[in-house]
């Protein structure tokens, strides 16, 4: 929505590094704390909700101080 790409471009202004056009495919924790993720780049083929996600390379290891999920309301 255009809320949520507001709320995401504002974060991004003041500092939070957006990754987008990845798909997570395991979070990282030390005991019971996410400390990161990893994740593979992905491409779209296809629009709208019938898009298609293909991974498009390897995935990587991404260490954070906070880990957040905006996966969508969908999921």
């Amino acid at each position: 929505s255009v809320f949520d790409e507001l709320l995401l471009r504002n974060a991004e202004k003041k500092g939070a590094v957006v990754r987008e056009e990845f798909e997570v495919t395991e979070v990282l924790f030390e005991g019971r704390r996410a400390v990161g993720l990893r994740a593979r780049p992905v491409t779209r083929q296809g629009s709208g909700r019938g898009a298609k996600v293909v991974p498009a390379g390897e995935a990587r290891e991404v260490r954070a101080k906070v880990v957040g999920g905006a996966s969508g309301r969908d999921t």
